[in-house]
């Protein structure tokens, strides 16, 4: 049953028609984590910015020169 991946399971045609409750809750579960991949993200991006300002002492506009925050937080 599960000898190609859990992924492949849930992806089966008949599974949501078999397991309709479960299969909502799956879908939701696989929909939170790129959406916490890309929060988790924008705060490393912050924290890199921070690093770097600390090191250096740039002032703000001389950071958002460097780095660009919406680059880091492009979709998947």
């Amino acid at each position: 049953m599960f000898e190609q991946g859990y992924h492949k399971f849930w992806l089966q045609k008949q599974i949501p028609i078999l397991y309709p409750a479960l299969s909502v809750i799956v879908q939701k579960l696989w929909t939170a984590f790129p959406s916490s991949y890309l929060e988790e993200r924008g705060f490393s991006a912050d924290l890199k910015l921070i690093t770097k300002k600390r090191k250096k002492e740039r002032n703000r506009q001389e950071i958002s020169a460097l780095l660009d925050l919406r680059l880091l937080l492009i979709n998947i």
